[in-house]
């Protein structure tokens, strides 16, 4: 998994459906994706735009855990 995975525009809820484990990201960098109704219409980008979080800050911090995750369940 890398950050080509994500990709600015998904939406977040597709982030949230697909890996679940990221959930963790949006709620360390004080967004309120996680349970908001509109992040079946918020992509990534919007998230960037909206909170003022660098795309690729987002886009690897969400690789990093989701690898992270992965790492540790392989362990």
């Amino acid at each position: 998994m890398n950050e080509k995975s994500f990709n600015p525009e998904m939406s977040v809820a597709q982030v949230l459906k697909t890996w679940p484990k990221t959930i963790p990201v949006f709620l360390r960098l004080r967004t309120a994706c996680v349970g908001c109704s509109m992040a079946q219409f918020d992509t990534l980008a919007d998230v960037s735009r909206n909170y003022g979080i660098p795309i690729e800050q987002l886009l690897n911090e969400l690789a990093e855990n989701l690898q992270d995750q992965l790492l540790a369940n392989a362990i």
